[in-house]
């Protein structure tokens, strides 16, 4: 499985899809994120403006259930990445509880748990046990709970 195309190739996907687009330049394979698309490149880059621009086209729970699902807060606070936590939080909506948040929708679980977090790791977690201490702080911050 993996995200469908959108209707701008690469964006942000809606839908599940069985293999990648056929356009290879808008989605590649990684280690970190599996098929990864211009909003989880923007992330990684931590480039404001392109997050800002690729979230502003879409219906902020659809953005919210992708970044849950691909748990990119999770893999973010994992590397320390402050700045891709930070707008992970405020400009997608990303909850610093993950799956476990009281608002998550149950299916999110399931699909965390197929991409290996078996262990129910909150981003707070995952920052804490890899030294990420400016992640633990900045989730602490925005409401995790401890």
């Amino acid at each position: 499985g993996g995200w469908s195309p959108p209707n701008e190739p690469g964006d942000f996907p809606l839908c599940w899809y069985a293999r990648p687009p056929s356009d290879p330049t808008s989605y590649r394979p990684t280690t970190l994120c599996g098929w990864r698309t211009n909003l989880e490149r923007a992330v990684l880059r931590e480039d404001s403006d392109n997050v800002k621009r690729i979230v502003s086209k879409y219906n902020s729970n659809h953005v919210r259930e992708y970044v849950e699902c691909r748990m990119l807060l999770t893999k973010m606070a994992q590397r320390g990445m402050v700045n891709a936590c930070r707008l992970l939080i405020v400009e997608c909506g990303a909850s610093v509880e993950g799956a476990q948040a009281p608002d998550a929708k149950g299916w999110w679980k399931g699909i965390q748990n197929n991409s290996g977090n078996y262990q129910d790791l909150t981003p707070l977690h995952q920052a804490a046990r890899n030294g990420k201490l400016e992640t633990v702080r900045l989730l602490l911050e925005h409401g995790a709970n401890v």
